[in-house]
């Protein structure tokens, strides 16, 4: 049985304010080394799991601005 916990527990627990907590689930903060060891430490996962899935996520936003059809590759002679 899985128990409910607030996000101002979940902020306490995680040693953050909740307005940190918010930024962070609505994807106005990133997951800093920092909190994803925080996120292990409270929900017992691993730390880069957490920061992997945050640079996953800025690599698919930065693919997604930087326009790439005009540059060459460079092959090795």
């Amino acid at each position: 049985m899985t128990r409910k916990v607030s996000k101002t527990e979940a902020a306490a627990r995680l040693g953050i304010t909740r307005k940190a907590l918010y930024d962070v689930l609505d994807g106005s903060s990133a997951v800093t080394p920092a909190m994803a060891v925080r996120l292990e430490a409270v929900l017992g996962s691993c730390a880069e799991m957490w920061f992997g899935m945050q640079a996953a996520h800025e690599l698919w936003k930065t693919r997604q601005k930087v326009e790439t059809k005009t540059l060459k590759r460079l092959v090795a002679a």
